[in-house]
């Protein structure tokens, strides 16, 4: 859902900015008959693109680093010795 979000707002960027789409609908308002008509969300847009990127990075490196931690933790249990005298 966020990358659709995230897409959503990249057609409504400034062409010049990093993440717009190359032919967003809204990209280039070039005609006050097109600025009367263009969503308030243009507005919004490049915050709306920043904060979905961002919590997409942030998703992804959360994922990442549950990965390592369980395999730390599965590494460590496969080191422990059990002492002679067995478990209580």
């Amino acid at each position: 859902m966020l990358t659709k979000v995230r897409g959503i707002a990249a057609e409504y960027l400034p062409a010049s900015t990093p993440g717009a789409a190359p032919n967003g609908a809204f990209g280039a308002i070039t005609t006050r008959v097109k600025a009367g008509k263009t969503p308030m969300f243009r507005d919004l847009a490049p915050d709306v693109h920043w904060a979905t990127d961002s919590l997409l990075r942030l998703l992804h490196e959360a994922a990442t680093a549950g990965h390592g931690a369980a395999a730390a933790l599965v590494d460590e249990a496969e080191q422990v010795v059990i002492p002679d005298g067995g478990t209580f």
